[in-house]
C-alpha cells in the first residue's frame, strides 16, 4: 500500500515538473515568436512601400481600360485619363492604347469585335468568320467543304489584319485580310 501511495505521489510530481516545463516552452515559443515579428515588420513595410506605386499604377490602367471599353459601347470616343507618373505616354483612345499594348493588353476579340461606331475614333473589326466567308467566297470555295487551320487577328504595320488559313483536300489557302474594311491585302493557293 506504501508502495501505491509513493508512486502516486511521484505521478504528481513528474505532472506538476511537466506542466511548469509546458509554461516555460510557452514562454519561449512566444519569445521567439516575438522576435521574428519585430524583424519582420521592417522587411514587410519595404516591400509594402515598394509594392504601393506598382498597384497604383496598375489600378490607373485598369480604370482607364474599363472606362474605354464602356465609352466604346456608349458611342463616345474613349479618353483615358493620364496619370502623373506618366501623362505625356498615355493614349488618347481605345484605339491608341490597343496599339501601344497590343503584346500584353487582352481585351476579347468580342468586345472588340461589338465596338461600334468608327466615324468617332473607335476601333472596329470584322468578326473572324465574316473574314473566313470572305476569303471562301474569293477562292471560290464552298464552307463545307474547307477545313480553317488558322483564323487569327494581328497588327502589322500599322494595319490590324486577319491571318485566314484553310485548304480543300491538298490544296492550300492564305489570305490577309483587313480586319476593318474586310479587304483582301494578299492571297496565296499553294498546290
Amino acid at each position: 500500500m506504501f508502495e501505491k501511495i509513493i508512486i502516486a505521489v511521484i505521478l504528481v510530481l513528474a505532472a506538476v515538473l511537466v506542466f511548469a516545463g509546458c509554461d516555460k516552452v510557452e514562454q519561449v515559443g512566444e519569445s521567439i515568436e516575438d522576435a521574428v515579428e519585430n524583424r519582420l515588420e521592417p522587411i514587410e513595410d519595404a516591400i509594402e512601400s515598394k509594392l504601393d506605386p506598382i498597384e497604383d499604377a496598375v489600378e490607373s490602367r485598369v480604370d482607364a481600360v474599363e472606362d474605354a471599353v464602356e465609352n466604346a459601347f456608349a458611342g463616345t470616343p474613349a479618353t483615358a485619363e493620364p496619370t502623373t507618373a506618366n501623362a505625356a505616354s498615355e493614349p488618347a483612345t481605345i484605339s491608341d492604347a490597343v496599339k501601344e499594348n497590343e503584346s500584353t493588353l487582352h481585351i476579347p476579340d468580342s468586345v472588340v469585335d461589338n465596338a461600334v461606331s468608327s466615324s468617332d475614333g473607335q476601333i472596329v473589326f470584322i468578326t473572324p468568320e465574316e473574314a473566313e466567308r470572305i476569303a471562301l467566297q474569293h477562292a471560290d470555295v464552298r464552307a463545307e467543304d474547307a477545313v480553317f487551320d488558322r483564323t487569327e487577328r494581328d497588327y502589322d504595320n500599322g494595319i490590324y489584319h486577319y491571318e485566314v488559313e484553310f485548304h480543300v483536300g491538298l490544296v492550300e489557302y492564305d489570305y490577309d485580310i483587313n480586319a476593318r474594311t474586310g479587304e483582301i491585302l494578299s492571297f496565296e493557293q499553294d498546290r
